[in-house]
């Protein structure tokens, strides 16, 4: 299975971790990173800003300038008093130092450490009317109108028969499908690989739970254009599954082994791995 490896991306500590933080990103609560430091979280409030956001490589940054004529609406969190360093490391592994690093601003006359974003002109763009001040991952393109279209070709194609076309619209949908969810692994966990994300996801409440619904017998199993290896199906090892799925999706990109003759199993795949996605989008932004 290939990787790629992302270097190391993380954070490093800000001046005093002892401070609150102002979260306006992914670690608010009931958005897609929260739950990594919700047990450290002692309370937190909603409080508004006068920064302006920008939003690059589809997540939101701060512009390191107060100024009036904007407003960041976010949340002030407050972390327990032996847990400041623990949610400060969850944070830093996280976000990445090639977008952010760490300042200290004051808020109702208090410091607060908050992530600025590196060179915001570069590469950034002015974030959608509707969210300019309240960023919402729930948004995300591939999160929302990419799932739907998924989900409304897998409906018009559902008593598809194994023809070229059908085969090359069920690989554009678990391409697509595929693409969502390695936005949200890269977002969540931000791990080195794209196979240590993979193992992440594949450790979500909801993916264990969804790959015991489809045990079924005689699943074929894949082979890896990449190295020749076997991957088979298993519902009761995550790590299994999520490979036998991840490999799928590159024999799609790669061609090779998955041909028209492999149609029904891509398309279960995708039906499949497209249940248990939309579970853990809805746990992630519920948290």
């Amino acid at each position: 299975m290939p990787e790629w490896n992302n270097n190391d991306r993380t954070l490093k500590d800000p001046l005093n971790t002892n401070l609150p933080f102002f979260a306006y990103s992914i670690f608010k609560p009931e958005q897609i990173a929260y739950s990594k430091i919700k047990k450290y979280v002692s309370y937190y409030k909603n409080i508004e800003i006068n920064y302006k956001m920008k939003l690059r490589d589809g997540v939101p940054i701060l512009i390191d300038n107060e100024n009036e004529e904007y407003s960041t609406k976010g949340f002030l969190i407050t972390f327990k008093d032996s847990h400041h360093k623990d949610a400060y490391n969850t944070i830093n592994k996280t976000m990445s130092n090639k977008l952010y690093e760490w300042q200290t601003i004051t808020i109702d006359g208090n410091e607060v450490n908050v992530l600025i974003g590196l060179e915001p002109e570069n590469g950034s763009m002015d974030i959608d009317y509707n969210e300019r001040s309240n960023f919402d991952g729930k948004n995300d393109p591939l999160f929302k109108e990419g799932i739907e279209i998924i989900e409304n070709n897998l409906k018009s194609n559902e008593n598809s028969c194994e023809t070229i076309e059908n085969f090359f619209q069920i690989q554009m949908n678990y391409m697509l499908l595929w693409s969502a969810i390695e936005r949200f692994t890269s977002l969540k966990y931000n791990k080195r690989t794209k196979r240590e994300n993979n193992y992440e996801f594949a450790k979500e409440k909801a993916f264990k739970n969804g790959i015991k619904e489809f045990k079924k017998k005689n699943r074929k199993c894949v082979y890896s254009n990449e190295d020749l290896r076997k991957y088979c199906f298993n519902h009761e090892n995550p790590k299994y599954a999520i490979n036998y799925y991840y490999t799928l999706r590159c024999n799609v990109v790669h061609r090779g082994k998955t041909g028209i003759m492999d149609y029904m199993m891509l398309k279960e795949a995708t039906n499949e791995l497209l249940k248990i996605f939309k579970n853990i989008l809805n746990d992630a932004f519920k948290e």
